[in-house]
């Protein structure tokens, strides 16, 4: 055989070869196509019935009504007039005068119950009180059954005259229901000034 002619029939076949073989790879090198869903981050399907490990913590509600004027749980605010009988003391606590109060409802146990003594000279109390539920006395003799509705309470008290002095209030005592309109009430007010003055306060009130 012809050098030149098998040496040529080699080359031909090898070109040959490797045409085949790169022509094979990049076929099986073509990506394959396929499809794809977005994602979206920061978001959460809600399953339905699905249970829940995060709890509201119960607010437990307190209601506090401050209603200057309103009926507490011992029955209606008022004013009303009366008199102080003194067992002791300088002031018109301490000395029979003639008084005018009020009890002013601010929250449902707690009144404002202000009063004036008026004698020579006029001695103020400011005392806050709390009031107890109605109890009921029962009948003895002629007197038919009624409700008491007791209160007690500290405050201040002004003396007033050549000198004003401020001291410290106690007081207690009892609201009656007569009517819808009137309720009477007795208390005993103390009042720590210069001395020690004591009175007890006894009148009628109008209900509003």
């Amino acid at each position: 055989m012809n050098p030149r002619v098998f040496l040529g029939s080699i080359s031909a076949l090898s070109v040959a070869v490797l045409t085949l073989g790169f022509g094979g790879q990049s076929a099986q090198a073509q990506p394959e196509a396929f499809s794809y869903e977005p994602l979206e981050v920061g978001t959460q399907q809600a399953t339905p019935n699905q249970p829940t490990n995060a709890r509201e913590p119960a607010l437990a509600q307190t209601e506090t009504n401050v209603e200057p004027g309103r009926a507490t749980r011992g029955g209606s605010s008022y004013v009303g007039i009366g008199g102080n009988i003194g067992i002791g003391g300088g002031s018109s606590i301490g000395e029979g005068s003639f008084t005018v109060f009020s009890k002013i409802g601010l929250a449902q146990i707690v009144s404002l119950r202000p009063l004036v003594a008026i004698s020579n000279n006029p001695t103020i109390l400011f005392p806050v009180t709390v009031d107890f539920n109605p109890r009921t006395v029962d009948p003895v003799e002629q007197v038919d059954a009624f409700s008491i509705s007791p209160y007690a309470g500290a405050g201040v008290g002004l003396a007033t005259g050549n000198d004003t002095d401020v001291g410290f209030l106690l007081t207690g005592g009892i609201d009656i229901p007569i009517s819808s309109q009137f309720t009477g009430t007795a208390g005993v007010n103390v009042l720590f000034v210069d001395n020690t003055d004591i009175g007890i306060n006894l009148g009628i009130g109008y209900n509003f």
